[in-house]
C-alpha cells in the first residue's frame, strides 16, 4: 500500500502547487462556502442526497463534465461498494456489495444490478443479456443506490441500482453547446476523437421545447494481435499445438498480425419533447438510437507463453480470411443497436401526483470471436442476439400536509430475447460422421420471454419532528419461458430438439425503515430490505430431447450422473435480506458532508450450475453434459461504506470514499464446487477514493484543477475462488479547464500512472483471456456554449 499512499500524496502536492501559482487573493475568501445539496430521486420523490435514509451515492452533472465522464468504467470503479466489469462495447457487468457468484455469468444474462435510463430498465437487453452501453452525453445526474430496493425498483435492484438522469428539455430558454474531444492512448493504443452537440429550442415560450442530442465517439484499441508473428517464429497457438499442425488444413493464413485490436466506434442521438399546456399536465417523450462496432476483442492471453514480454498482445485468428463462404469477411468483433422510446405523462392533482412511465426497446447485436482457446483448433463463433421489451409503470404519489404520505404502483415487463449461435471448425473438413462434408460444427438456437407483473407501494409516518416510519411491500407474478434447438452439422446428421419449458412464481417482498433527524444537518437510520431475481426454466429432461440422443442418468434415480442433484425443470427466484445502519452528518457550517453505513446481506437460495456428466454420441465432444441451474447456495456480505466530501475554503474541496465487504459463502456448495468461507465473485475488499478540486480565477476567467484517485482491490471473476485474482490497482484522473466567455478548455489524463492492470480473467477460455485497464491517455476538449 504504500505505492498508493504516495501516490496519494502526490495528488495533493500537484494540486498544492497549483494553488500557489494561481494569484487567488487572500482576501478574496469568504467563510460563508457551503456545499450545494444534490437533488435525487432514487425514492421516486424529490429528496436532497443527505435527507434520503437509503444508501445513495449521487454525481453531479458539474462533476461528469469535469471528470470527463464518458461510459460507465470512468465512475462506477469510483464509487464505493461497487465493482465495474468491463469486456468490451456493450458487454459489461456491475457488483455492489460483493453479491455476485460468477462476474461473467451474471454478465451474461441475470444480473443482480440494473441500470436505468430514469425509469426504464436496460439491463438484459444488451449482448447477452448484458447493458446497452448508452454514453453519457448531457446528463443530469447519476445515482447509484447500494444494497436491496425490491419494494420500488423490483428485481432490478437485487444488490442496487444504477440510475443515469437526463437532462429535461428547457422551456424557458435556447441554448446549446458544441464539444470536440482529441486525445492519444499510449502503449498500443492511438487517437482517441469525440464529437458532441446539444441543441435546446423553445418551440412555444413556457408551453413546448425540443432537446437534441447527438455524438460520434471513436475510441482506439490498445491491444496488439501478434498472430503473424508467433507463426513464422513457430510457436504454440494452444499450450499443445503449434500454428504448423494446421498446414495440411489451410490454416496459415488465419494468423496475421493486426493492431488497433478493441477499436470501438460509437455514434448516437436522442431527441425530447416536453409540453406543459398547463400547471398540472407535463408530458415528455424522449427517443434514443445508438449504434456501436467494435474491431476485435480487447483481450489478452494470459497462459500464452509466445506472449510473457508483452501485457498488451494476443494471437487471435482473423476468421475474416477463412475460406467458408459465411464466415469470409466478418472478421471478430462486435456490433451493436439500440432503438428506445420513452413517454412520460404526470399530472398534478394537488393532494398527490400521478404519474405513467412506458418504454419500448428494441436492441440488437452480432458478436464474431475466436474460439481457438476451447478446442485448440481453428475455431471460429458467431451469435447475433436480438431483445425487446415493453415496460408500463404506473404510479400515485401523495403530496399530503399530514404525518402520512404514500406512494402506490403498478408495473408491468414483456420481455423477448432470441439468439443463434453457430461454431465452426475453420480450414478443415469434419472426418467420421455419415454424410458430412460440411464445415460447419454446431449451431443452437435459443429463445426466452419473461411477462412480469408487480404491485408495489410504501406508506411512510410521520412519528414525530424527529422520527419517521417507512414500510414497504412489492407482491410480483412472473413467467419465464425458454426454448432451445441444436442442429449438430447442417446437413443433419443430428438433431436435438429440447421441448418448450416454463416456469412461473408468485411472492412478496418488504422493507422496512427507521429514520431519526435530531438536528436538520443529521440523520440517522435503520433499514431492512429485501431483493430478489427473476428464476428460470432449465432445458429440458434428457429423457425429453427428441432424438434421444444423450444419456445423463445412467441409472433412472433422477440424480444428474457426476453430481449429487437431482434434475429440476426451473430454479425460483433467490433473494436477499440486508439489514443496514447509516448516518448522514452535515457539519462545519455545511462545509463538511459525512454519509456512512453498514451492512448485514444474507443471500438466499442462491442458483448455481451443475453439470451433468452425460453420455452422448461422439460428435467430437459437440454435446457431452448438461447443465441446469438449481436454488440450493447460501452467502453474505457485511462491510461499510464512508463518503466525505470537505470543502476546505472558497477554493479548494477534498472528497474521500472508502469500502470494505466481506462477501463469502455461507455453507457448502459441492455441485459448484464451492464451499463455506469461499469469497464471491467479482468482491474487492478493499477499494477507496481519493479527490481535490480547486477553482479561481485566471485573469479574471473561471478556472478549476481536479484529481481523483481510485482504487480497487483484489477479487476474483469465478465462483469458489477459481482462476487467478485480478484486480489491486489504483487509477489516477486529472483535469483542468479555463473559461474565456462561452468557450471551455479543458486539458485530461486517465490513467496518469499509466498502471498496467489486469480488471477480469475470463474463466470460460482455455487460454485465460484477461482485459487489462487502458493505457495513459491525455487529450484535450473544446466545448462552446451559447444560449438567449
Amino acid at each position: 500500500m504504500n505505492s498508493k499512499t504516495k501516490v496519494c500524496a502526490a495528488v495533493v502536492g500537484i494540486l498544492s502547487a497549483g494553488i500557489g501559482h494561481t494569484g487567488l487573493a487572500q482576501e478574496s475568501v469568504s467563510s460563508n462556502y457551503t456545499l450545494e445539496q444534490i437533488v435525487v430521486t432514487a425514492t421516486k420523490r424529490e429528496t436532497t442526497l443527505n435527507d434520503t435514509a437509503i444508501s445513495l451515492a449521487a454525481i453531479s452533472s458539474e462533476d461528469i463534465d469535469r471528470k470527463n465522464i464518458e461510459d460507465m468504467d470512468d465512475y462506477l470503479r469510483t464509487v464505493p461498494g461497487v465493482n465495474y466489469v468491463d469486456l468490451g462495447s456493450g458487454v459489461n457487468g456491475t457488483v455492489v456489495r460483493g453479491l455476485s457468484a460468477s462476474v461473467q455469468t451474471e454478465v451474461g444474462g441475470r444480473a443482480a444490478v440494473y441500470t436505468y435510463l430514469g425509469d426504464v430498465p436496460l439491463t438484459g437487453t444488451g449482448w447477452q443479456g448484458s447493458t446497452p452501453d448508452l454514453k453519457m452525453v448531457d446528463l443530469d445526474r447519476v445515482e447509484v443506490l447500494r444494497g436491496p430496493q425490491g419494494t420500488l425498483f423490483g428485481a432490478g435492484s437485487f444488490a442496487g441500482a444504477v440510475r443515469n438522469i437526463v437532462r429535461a428539455p428547457q422551456l424557458d430558454i435556447f441554448e446549446g453547446s458544441v464539444k470536440a474531444s482529441l486525445s492519444s492512448t499510449s502503449g498500443p493504443g492511438s487517437t482517441n476523437n469525440r464529437l458532441e452537440a446539444v441543441l435546446n429550442v423553445p418551440l412555444v415560450d413556457d408551453v413546448l421545447a425540443l432537446r437534441a442530442v447527438t455524438y460520434r465517439h471513436d475510441d482506439s484499441g490498445f491491444i496488439d494481435n501478434v498472430a503473424g508473428n508467433v507463426r513464422e517464429q513457430n510457436g504454440f497457438v494452444t499450450s499443445s499445438a503449434r500454428f504448423d499442425d494446421f498446414s495440411g488444413l489451410g490454416g496459415g493464413e488465419l494468423y496475421v498480425n493486426q493492431s488497433d485490436v478493441g477499436r470501438v466506434e460509437t455514434s448516437g442521438a436522442r431527441i425530447s419533447l416536453l409540453w406543459e399546456p398547463t400547471e398540472e399536465l407535463s408530458v415528455n417523450l424522449m427517443y434514443i438510437y445508438q449504434e456501436g462496432e467494435q474491431i476485435g476483442k480487447p483481450n489478452i492471453e494470459l497462459l500464452n507463453e509466445n506472449l510473457s514480454n508483452s501485457n498488451y498482445a494476443q494471437t487471435s485468428i482473423s476468421i475474416g480470411l477463412s475460406d467458408i463462404p459465411e464466415v469470409r469477411g466478418n472478421d471478430v468483433g462486435h456490433q451493436n443497436e439500440v432503438n428506445l422510446t420513452n413517454l412520460i405523462v404526470e399530472y398534478d392533482l394537488g393532494w398527490a401526483s400521478l404519474l405513467s412511465s412506458t418504454a419500448w426497446i428494441d436492441a440488437n447485436s452480432e458478436d464474431w470471436y475466436d474460439l481457438t482457446g476451447a478446442n485448440g483448433l481453428p475455431a471460429a463463433g458467431f451469435r447475433p442476439d436480438d431483445s425487446k421489451r415493453f415496460v408500463e409503470e404506473l404510479r400515485l404519489t401523495s403530496q399530503l400536509d399530514g404525518p402520512f404520505q404514500y406512494l402506490v404502483g403498478a408495473y408491468y415487463e414483456e420481455s423477448e430475447s432470441s439468439s443463434d449461435y453457430t461454431l465452426w471448425l475453420l480450414g478443415q473438413t469434419l472426418i467420421g460422421v455419415v454424410g458430412n462434408t460440411q464445415p460447419r460444427y454446431f449451431t443452437q438456437n435459443k429463445d426466452n420471454t419473461i411477462d412480469q407483473f408487480a404491485l408495489f407501494g410504501e406508506l411512510s409516518y410521520e412519528i414525530n419532528d424527529q422520527f419517521e416510519l417507512t414500510l414497504g411491500a412489492r407482491n410480483f407474478d412472473y413467467t419465464t419461458s425458454r426454448y432451445e434447438d441444436e442442429i449438430i452439422f447442417e446437413s443433419g446428421v443430428v438433431n436435438v430438439d429440447f421441448p418448450y419449458k416454463e416456469t412461473s412464481e408468485r411472492d412478496t417482498v418488504f422493507k422496512a425503515n427507521l429514520s431519526y433527524m435530531p438536528t436538520d444537518d443529521t440523520l440517522l437510520y435503520a433499514q431492512w430490505s429485501e431483493g430478489f431475481r427473476l428464476g428460470g426454466a432449465n432445458l429440458a429432461n434428457p429423457e425429453e430431447r427428441v432424438p434421444q440422443i444423450v444419456t445423463c442418468d445412467q441409472n433412472n434415480d433422477g440424480i444428474l450422473d457426476g453430481t449429487s442433484a437431482a434434475y429440476q425443470p426451473g430454479f425460483d427466484s433467490d433473494r436477499t435480506e440486508n439489514f443496514e445502519l447509516g448516518a448522514k452528518l452535515t457539519l462545519l457550517d455545511q462545509r463538511l458532508q459525512i454519509n456512512a453505513s453498514v451492512f448485514q446481506i444474507d443471500w438466499l437460495d442462491l442458483p448455481v450450475d451443475v453439470a451433468g456428466q452425460c453420455e452422448s454420441l461422439d460428435v467430437a465432444g459437440a454435446i457431452s453434459n448438461l447443465t441446469i441451474s438449481l436454488n440450493g447456495g447460501e452467502a453474505s456480505s457485511q462491510g461499510f461504506e464512508l463518503e466525505t466530501i470537505y470543502q476546505l475554503n472558497e477554493a479548494l474541496r477534498l472528497n474521500l470514499g472508502v469500502s470494505y465487504t466481506e462477501a463469502e459463502f455461507s455453507q457448502d456448495v459441492p455441485e459448484a464446487g464451492a464451499f463455506s468461507g469461499d469469497r464471491l465473485a467479482g468482491s474487492p475488499k478493499l477499494s477507496y477514493n481519493l479527490g481535490l478540486q480547486y477553482d479561481s480565477e485566471i485573469s479574471g476567467y473561471p478556472f478549476y484543477a481536479s484529481a481523483n484517485y481510485s482504487y480497487i482491490g483484489e477479487f476474483y471473476a469465478d465462483i469458489a475462488e477459481r482462476g487467478q485474482e485480478v484486480g489491486d490497482y489504483g487509477e489516477l484522473r486529472m483535469s483542468m479547464g479555463l473559461t474565456v466567455n462561452d468557450l471551455h478548455i479543458e486539458l485530461f489524463a486517465n490513467n496518469l500512472t499509466n498502471e498496467d492492470a489486469l480488471v477480469h480473467m475470463d474463466f470460460f477460455s482455455a487460454d485465460a483471456r484477461g482485459y487489462r485497464l487502458r493505457p495513459r491517455t491525455i487529450g484535450v476538449n473544446l466545448r462552446y456554449e451559447f444560449y438567449n
